[in-house]
């Protein structure tokens, strides 16, 4: 269940008909601008979706794209990027990423797919998006709303011989998305200061003009953004601890003490 409009609740289930997720949840958001379409206050939507995680299993899990993007037809010649890591052997690395076996062809190909059912998957989201900023475009307030979008982990397929999956410390599955636009920020420009999905909300409510509760953790990037200027922090730190098991593609994924 996810929230729905009103305080109630929307029920779906990932199926592959009309409660496809990532729809249930953007037509939700738009309902919800509707409802208050006449409340003059700021407004605050955090708008999350599964898509493109997998749908987890045994076997072969994959990310299962809405019914009408679910075509093997649609990106059939893409493939993720064979970087210099990709399906190598790296003995020097830690014992999660040194004891990494090969992988077969089976795999190799299987995470391919894995990539593009993905894609397919973010077909939904690229339409939530694109409704969400045309409604915002429609009422008048793009320009004075800030939009950011961005993801909560990278992804690996094949990099350090493992076919899928993210539990690791390398760029890959650390480095994500992060697009904002919003009044005062310039148009394509870009900033090098490194951040966190933590420094989100503080910088949010600096860009708002709020300052940031001493409770809360996280920096205020806000003038950063705002004018343009870098540093204030050169590095970032990273620590994870190991989930448990996990085998994927017949592969270890994660253990106990894959802890960083």
């Amino acid at each position: 269940p996810a929230p729905g409009v009103g305080g109630s609740t929307a029920t779906f289930d990932n199926c592959t008909g009309p409660c496809y997720s990532t729809s249930v949840i953007g037509n939700a958001t738009l309902q919800w601008w509707d409802d208050r379409d006449a409340d003059p206050r700021p407004f605050f939507a955090y708008v999350a979706v599964k898509a493109p995680h997998i749908q987890d299993g045994d076997g072969w899990p994959v990310a299962i794209p809405a019914p009408w993007y679910n075509d093997s037809a649609i990106y059939a010649s893409e493939a993720p990027p064979r970087t210099p890591n990709w399906n190598a052997s790296c003995p020097d690395h830690h014992w999660l990423v040194s004891s990494q076996p090969p992988m077969t062809a089976e795999q190799a190909d299987r995470s391919d797919e894995l990539f593009r059912t993905r894609l397919r998957s973010l077909i939904s989201v690229d339409d939530l998006v694109e409704a969400l900023v045309s409604d915002l475009d429609r009422r008048g307030v793009l320009d004075e709303t800030f939009v950011l979008f961005t993801s909560d982990h990278g992804f690996q397929f094949g990099q350090f011989r493992m076919p899928e999956g993210k539990w690791n410390v390398y760029d890959h599955d650390l480095r994500v998305p992060f697009f904002i636009r919003g009044p005062g920020l310039a148009p394509g420009s870009t900033n090098p200061t490194p951040l966190t999905h933590v420094d989100v909300m503080p910088t949010l409510l600096g860009l708002a003009g709020v300052a940031t509760p001493a409770s809360m953790d996280g920096a205020d990037l806000s003038s950063f953004l705002l004018n343009g200027e870098t540093g204030g922090r050169a590095t970032l730190l990273m620590e994870y601890v190991g989930a448990g098991t996990v085998v994927r593609y017949e592969h270890a994924e994660d253990a106990t003490n894959n802890t960083f």
